[in-house]
C-alpha cells in the first residue's frame, strides 16, 4: 500500500480567529485555535503511556478561548 503524499502549505494567513491554509494541491483549510490545540501531539493534550501501556493524561478537554496570535514555520 502506497502512502499518500503529504501536501505542503503554499500560503498561511491569520484571518480573524482562524488560520487559513492554502495547500499545494489548491485545497483550502480553516482551523480555529481550539481545533489546533486539541490536535497537538503534545503529552498535555494526547497524554503519555508508561512502559506497561497505561495512559496518563490526555483525553477530551475543552480548549475554549485558545487563540492564535502568530505563527512560524519550523522544519520542512
Amino acid at each position: 500500500m502506497r502512502a499518500r503524499p503529504m501536501h505542503a502549505p503554499v500560503n498561511i494567513q491569520l484571518i480573524g480567529s482562524e488560520i487559513a491554509i492554502v495547500w499545494d494541491d489548491g485545497a483550502e483549510s480553516y482551523f480555529t485555535g481550539e481545533q489546533l490545540r486539541a490536535a497537538s501531539p503534545s503529552a498535555e493534550t494526547q497524554g503519555e503511556r508508561d512502559i506497561f501501556g497505561h495512559q496518563y493524561g490526555g483525553g477530551p478537554r475543552n480548549f475554549a478561548g485558545v487563540t492564535v496570535v502568530g505563527w512560524a514555520q519550523i522544519g520542512n
